[in-house]
């Protein structure tokens, strides 16, 4: 990870999803600092994930970037969701 980066990952290993949320946001926002934890491991029992190949669903992101300046919470928001749309569907 570049300096100024923490990624944790509750998995074992980044997965695919795990890294395009990387790729995505470091492109995308050009990021001071970027902290991701795959929490997928949390809700793998749950009905919703029965049949998920990967087990990559749930993760917490944090975000400071130059980005988010003179922006809302919401608008801040609606940009990370806005770069990682395809993960959404």
């Amino acid at each position: 990870a570049a300096a100024g980066r923490r990624m944790a990952s509750g998995a074992q290993q980044e997965g695919p999803v795990y890294r395009g949320i990387v790729d995505k946001l470091t492109r995308g926002l050009e990021p001071q600092k970027l902290s991701l934890l795959d929490d997928s491991a949390k809700h793998s029992s749950h009905a919703a994930m029965k049949g998920i190949e990967g087990g990559e669903s749930h993760f917490q992101v944090s975000v400071v970037s130059d980005k988010f300046e003179g922006l809302s919470r919401v608008k801040r928001h609606q940009l990370v969701y806005s770069l990682l749309d395809e993960h959404f569907k």
